[in-house]
């Protein structure tokens, strides 16, 4: 066999083992309700873990069909609102800080995809505004939550 076709039998033969090797699904925790993302969020900024050990931003990222960007974006996204309400009602730096942790780790699970998931991100990240104008603790511990959702959420 001349070494052309043998490039490009092993080339077709790489194609197909690629087509059939689907990447990872999007895992069941990340869609199981509010309360246990807000859960998870209690951890940070720290280890935030779904109950079954998935990163959010690993939702995120594996978050692929519409229906599964629609719930999931739903489901952050109120998240996101009742805590940053609350944060900015109760002036409260440890909610200001879970906010900002989902905001990060949102961005940083849509930083690993083309772009499709840069609307969720920026919708999380626009519950943070809510604390617009709030105490500079209050605005410390969001920042703080942010920078530990990019790094590790």
């Amino acid at each position: 066999m001349h070494r052309a076709a043998a490039v490009s039998l092993a080339a077709a033969v790489l194609g197909l083992a690629a087509c059939g090797s689907d990447p990872p699904g999007l895992p069941a925790a990340c869609l199981q309700d509010e309360a246990s993302v807000a859960r998870a969020l209690r951890a940070a900024p720290g280890d935030v873990r779904l109950a079954d050990g998935t990163l959010l931003s690993t939702c995120v990222t594996r978050a692929r069909s519409d229906g599964q960007l629609a719930s999931l974006g739903l489901l952050l996204t109120a998240v996101a609102e009742d805590l940053a309400m609350r944060a900015r009602d109760e002036r409260s730096p440890e909610l200001a800080r879970r906010v900002g942790f989902l905001a990060g780790a949102v961005q940083r699970g849509s930083d690993r995809t083309t772009g499709i998931q840069a609307e969720l991100a920026r919708r999380v990240a626009r519950a943070a505004v809510k604390l617009d104008g709030s105490s500079a603790a209050v605005q410390r511990a969001l920042i703080h939550g942010t920078r530990a959702g990019l790094a590790r959420g």
